[in-house]
């Protein structure tokens, strides 16, 4: 059996073939955000954005749905799941993944936007749990294996069911949140800052301390709690002594720099 550093030694031997692992979502967005500047810029004599001046059209949050409904769904039912546009992570393609993209700032550029999906959350809600169950009685198999049926009347329909439920969960979750979670407090700060570098973080520590547990005569119960624990714990003090603290690694985990003096002062007990 390998020790770890024998495996990171297998893994430089893959070079110049990357392979991202689970950061490949911040591959994905930082492209998105080289890609989209030009929609996203303000131009003209307006001072407006390409996105801003659309995003006076959907104001209505059944606009809204329709408009990620019939785009998701026609991705969907024309990009072969095998091709590379049409591989999906995480449940979604490349291309579904830049749509949300792009639709996440549409939804801020115009604030009657937000007022509508907070009056309708519940409704959003309603709708997204219906058709959910609707998608998991009856489109499991289109939806686990999208390459057997794809170009089927059954794959086209369960594409359309997918992006109806997923818009209405985006939609009832933005607008819950709005109502019910637009709060902050010193948790809250604490973990906003933390959320990327835990993110960066977590495999690698969850793989390096996963690879002495498993080899444990125990059961699996306490192996999972052992590694879920431990790996909590190694995070974030990696994160609070180490990232959190040095300007070099706050900017390598995508972190704002900080003077010395802001860091004494988070450091300093308030009396």
């Amino acid at each position: 059996m390998y020790n770890f550093f024998q495996i990171y030694g297998l893994y430089l031997q893959t070079l110049p073939d990357l392979e991202w692992f689970h950061l490949w979502f911040l591959v994905y967005l930082f492209v998105f955000s080289l890609i989209t500047i030009p929609i996203f810029l303000n131009f003209g004599n307006s001072g407006k954005s390409l996105i801003s001046r659309v995003a006076t059209a959907f104001s209505q949050p059944w606009a809204l749905i329709l408009l990620f409904v019939v785009t998701i769904g026609i991705v969907d039912i024309f990009l072969y799941p095998g091709g590379f546009l049409g591989n999906r992570n995480g449940g979604f393609n490349i291309v579904i993944f830049l749509l949300f993209f792009i639709f996440g700032y549409l939804i801020f550029a115009n604030p009657r936007i937000m007022e509508g999906i907070r009056k309708f959350a519940w409704i959003t809600l309603g709708i997204g749990i219906i058709v959910l169950l609707i998608a998991i009685a009856l489109f499991t198999n289109e939806l686990a294996d999208p390459i057997k049926y794809f170009g089927s009347t059954s794959f086209i329909i369960s594409q359309f069911t997918q992006a109806l439920s997923t818009s209405c969960w985006v939609l009832a979750v933005l607008g819950l949140g709005s109502r019910f979670l637009n709060s902050s407090n010193k948790f809250l700060t604490y973990g906003n800052e933390a959320v990327l570098p835990f993110y960066i973080l977590h495999q690698t520590v969850i793989i390096s301390i996963g690879f002495f547990v498993v080899q444990w005569d125990t059961n699996i119960g306490l192996k999972y709690l052992t590694i879920s624990s431990t790996s909590f714990i190694a995070i974030m003090l990696i994160y609070e002594f180490l990232v959190r603290r040095l300007n070099v690694l706050r900017f390598l985990f995508g972190m704002r720099w900080i003077k010395k003096s802001a860091i004494a002062a988070r450091e300093r007990p308030s009396v």
